[in-house]
């Protein structure tokens, strides 16, 4: 995902694509389809690294390989693959990179040794291509039996388990993806302490592995997350058929929610002719009951955000965005969380305000990048809304199918490119399509991308200007704010009830004034300003959502400032001074 000169070795390396592979176990994101027969690697050569640098930021385009659907085990002693990426990946001129998504149940099925090799022969790959890496490794739904484990052992202290002692609270969730169901999988509570300690522990491996490897050069902060390494959580608000009596299930847990509903993995449902029916679980019910808050989740965000920092020093720290849930704080101690959905907004803004903390280590981007319809979702509008203060890039939503118009790969990239993205990930599946009219066309919109990728474009979200921006007393200033953002895609949540209850806003703000001289939901927006205090004023542009009944302001999706200035005399002859100057 970058360009420039690779860390240690004084070679520039090619703007181009990055080329992500993905590995995870029991289920891909596709839908939980069958694996392809499993791909065993061959021991590779790792070489040692000593790089004590932060290399040029991720750019170009990124190539992605889904690890489940392409058979990638960590098994070691076949002979035949050089690694999990094709050869053809990295002789191509237009790669920058790799990133490797693979699940820690992968990496370590059982409290032991590491098998490394998938990761080892990422390196060896890249080191040899002069080709730089990123690196996604899974916790959430891809969290081992093993480190779930209660223990209140503290011996031997370097075991990952008795390291950190206590209980992992766990729930069976399922996750649907292109209308099938696959099998549920636990998710650890995103802020439980014990189960983040073990997480890091496993961290603290691969960084004593890889941290001084000049290639290494991005990793994705999780822990708080489940099927991916995005900021998404199962949220299945549940939908019961009429007359079902799922409702009427009890739970331990969610006996506590009024009404009750069902589990999160309810029995199947039939309906009156016996066919199978979508499951009807409420996962929102269930996050209630178990004592999620938007605090305690963006809480265990900025802890995981703190640890990478402090064990990754020489990579860029990228959050895969995703929407928050519609739940907000617990009234008393032990209730249930009350529904909130203006948290659907607070809370991914929230955490992007504590990446934006790590200043120039940050990277934003957003994993379902589309060409299909007008609008992409609201993390589309996140990224783009922060590319003037972040490293920003997008991931496709899924490879170009065959017999499909490649079409919309094309319309994908190019809206990656128009939102200033600095980087794009593809799928390796598309890196190597070149068989007949539709591999043609695919290449055709990659080579487009490598091209634009070069040059980003100017990055401008909100613009705020002031004619004149200087005027003696008695003269108009017209304050004119505009955004690139479109209103549709900041208020589209992927047809996922609830939405937000109003749509964003942009506030203009004179001087100390903590109220808007003006309110606009459409923009270009404009405001003229009679009498401003003499001298110097500011004013401020905030595009933001409303916040949910009780609850405090959001935190902006872009802010933009300028200021104006009053000259001359005011009505008594006297010069203008920093109060306010009389009209004449």
């Amino acid at each position: 995902m970058g360009a420039g000169m690779v860390r240690g070795t004084g070679v520039a390396a090619v703007v181009g694509v990055v080329v992500l592979v993905c590995a995870v176990a029991g289920a891909s994101a596709s839908g939980g389809k069958s694996p392809t027969p499993v791909r065993k690697l061959a021991p590779c050569t790792l070489q040692a690294g000593s790089d004590t640098t932060l290399g040029p930021r991720p750019s170009g385009l990124i190539a992605y390989l889904d690890g489940a659907t392409d058979g990638l085990t960590t098994a070691s002693g076949a002979t035949g693959a050089t690694g999990p990426f094709s050869e053809r990946v990295f002789k191509d001129y237009r790669i920058s990179g790799v990133d490797l998504a693979i699940g820690w149940d992968i990496l370590q099925p059982t409290d032991g040794p590491i098998d490394w090799a998938p990761l080892d022969c990422t390196f060896a790959q890249a080191d040899a291509h002069q080709k730089f890496v990123v690196l996604t490794l899974l916790p959430g739904w891809h969290t081992p039996a093993w480190a779930l484990a209660t223990t209140t052992s503290t011996t031997p202290a370097a075991d990952p388990i008795t390291a950190c002692p206590g209980s992992v609270t766990a729930t069976p969730f399922a996750w649907t993806y292109d209308g099938s169901d696959p099998p549920a999988k636990t998710v650890p509570d995103p802020w439980n302490s014990v189960y983040l300690c073990r997480w890091f522990n496993f961290l603290k491996a691969v960084e004593a592995r890889y941290g001084g490897n000049p290639e290494f050069r991005m990793i994705s902060v999780a822990g708080p997350t489940s099927i991916s390494d995005e900021m998404t959580l199962p949220r299945n608000p549940g939908s019961p058929p009429p007359g079902s009596d799922l409702c009427a299930v009890t739970h331990p847990v969610l006996v506590k929610i009024d009404p009750p509903c069902d589990t999160a993995v309810p029995p199947v449902a039939k309906s009156a002719n016996g066919t199978p029916v979508d499951t009807y679980g409420s996962d929102i019910n269930m996050w209630r009951a178990l004592g999620y808050t938007p605090a305690a989740y963006t809480g265990a965000w900025a802890t995981a955000f703190r640890h990478y920092r402090a064990m990754f020093t020489n990579q860029y720290l990228s959050l895969a965005l995703g929407d928050g849930l519609p739940i907000g704080s617990q009234p008393s101690t032990g209730a249930p969380s009350v529904s909130d959905p203006s948290q659907t907004t607070a809370t991914p803004l929230t955490v992007i305000r504590t990446g934006l903390g790590y200043a120039s280590r940050f990277v934003l981007q957003e994993d379902a990048l589309s060409g299909a319809g007008a609008s992409q979702r609201r993390p589309y509008a996140y990224v783009q809304a922060n590319c003037a203060d972040a490293n920003t890039g997008f991931q496709t939503e899924a490879p170009s199918q065959p017999g499909v118009s490649p079409s919309a790969l094309a319309a994908a990239l190019q809206k990656g490119v128009a939102a200033g993205g600095r980087f794009i990930e593809v799928y390796q599946q598309d890196v190597l399509d070149t068989a007949g009219s539709s591999g043609h066309d695919v290449q055709a919109a990659l080579n487009y991308a490598y091209q634009a990728l070069q040059n980003p474009v100017t990055c401008a979200p909100l613009t705020i200007t002031a004619t004149p921006q200087t005027a003696t007393i008695g003269t108009a200033i017209t304050i004119t704010v505009n955004s690139t953002l479109s209103p549709d895609e900041l208020d589209y949540n992927e047809g996922v009830p609830p939405t937000v209850p109003a749509t964003a806003a942009i506030d203009i703000y004179v001087g100390s004034s903590t109220s808007p001289a003006i309110t606009c939901t459409t923009w270009p927006c404009t405001k003229t300003l009679g009498s401003t205090p003499g001298g110097t004023t500011t004013v401020t542009a905030e595009l933001a959502y409303p916040p949910g009944p009780g609850d405090p302001p959001q935190a902006p999706i872009a802010t933009a400032k300028t200021s104006v200035a009053r000259t001359g005399a005011g009505g008594s002859g006297k010069p203008c001074t920093t109060t306010v100057c009389n009209k004449t």
